[in-house]
């Protein structure tokens, strides 16, 4: 596998859209942890803190009216895709005025923005690329699909069927697998890209410009001649879900944070080298934090979804 290129590096303007969409995804997730463990979300919760440079660097490559798919751990991605948090919270916590007035049963879908989230086990790659498909079927014209999966379900066995599918229907999907574990020092995706002679990048990431290269690089190869991985080497901060912190079992061993490793503080700082103000950064927290706090103030206040209120 290949490092990016440095290409397509993005301007100063379009790296404080990503510290924008990254405390967005960050905030809403902190928010979403602590209604988690007040009750107002049941069942299961699976975050992606720590890997805010994914969801954003993702995004920066796509183009107006791409769409994209996530496995379970996808609020990040739905928060830098555009989802109103407001409407994402009451889904989760299941109350009206959610994006299915709280009866999607774990999806988190808004198709005016692209975005379908919560795919279970690694049906994500394959909803993708039937959306990748469908758009040229209609006339749409080319357009790329990302699909985002973790490093479990990147190798079920959905997954791998779906990429043989993609391969033989030259689909423009990229697959991204944020990656947080490693097996005897090896990368999982990475054997993957071996095993199907994929065109694949391995990235930083933390990094969130080095995913918007890699991202745009792997978006060019999905439109012109068919499927393409990226490959995150990412940390995340906290375990597997909140309903089971401990982290999932399986072989291989977390990637663990050390000085430096937060993708947030990685950009926050870098935009003061390139010359942004104070002011103007802590002034984008400041917004990302509110927004949570309405989205699950909101969320609170809302009846319950129909069909529970009903039973």
């Amino acid at each position: 596998m290949n490092e990016a290129a440095d290409d397509d590096a993005p301007s100063r303007e379009r790296l404080i859209e990503a510290l924008r969409l990254m405390l967005g995804a960050r905030r809403f997730e902190e928010a979403a942890a602590q209604m988690f463990g007040m009750g107002l979300i049941e069942g299961d919760l699976q975050l992606s803190i720590g890997q805010e440079a994914v969801c954003a660097g993702l995004r920066l490559a796509c183009r107006p009216g791409e769409r994209m798919t996530a496995g379970a751990r996808c609020l990040g991605h739905a928060i830098a895709a555009g989802v109103a948090p407001r409407a994402l919270a009451a889904e989760l916590a299941g109350r009206r005025g959610g994006l299915t007035d709280g009866r999607g049963g774990g999806r988190l879908i808004s198709p005016d923005v692209g975005f379908f989230g919560g795919a279970p086990g690694g049906t994500a790659l394959g909803e993708a690329i039937g959306l990748a498909l469908a758009a040229g079927v209609v006339g749409a014209g080319a357009a790329a699909v990302f699909a985002t999966l973790d490093e479990f379900d990147a190798v079920r066995g959905e997954t791998l069927d779906a990429l043989r599918f993609a391969q033989a229907q030259r689909a423009p999907v990229t697959l991204c697998v944020a990656e947080g574990r490693v097996v005897d020092g090896e990368s999982e995706a990475a054997r993957i890209a071996d095993a199907f002679g994929l065109p694949a990048v391995e990235v930083d990431g933390q990094d969130v410009a080095a995913v918007a290269v890699a991202a745009a690089a792997a978006r060019r190869q999905a439109l012109a001649g068919g499927p393409a991985l990226i490959v995150a080497r990412t940390i995340r901060f906290r375990g597997h879900s909140m309903a089971d912190p401990a982290g999932r079992p399986g072989a291989g061993a977390l990637r663990r944070p050390r000085a430096g490793d937060d993708p947030i503080e990685r950009l926050r700082d870098r935009l003061l080298e390139l010359g942004c103000a104070d002011e103007t950064l802590e002034a984008i927290e400041a917004r990302a934090e509110a927004e949570a706090d309405a989205a699950f103030a909101f969320a609170e206040a809302a009846p319950r979804a129909a069909a529970e209120v009903a039973a």
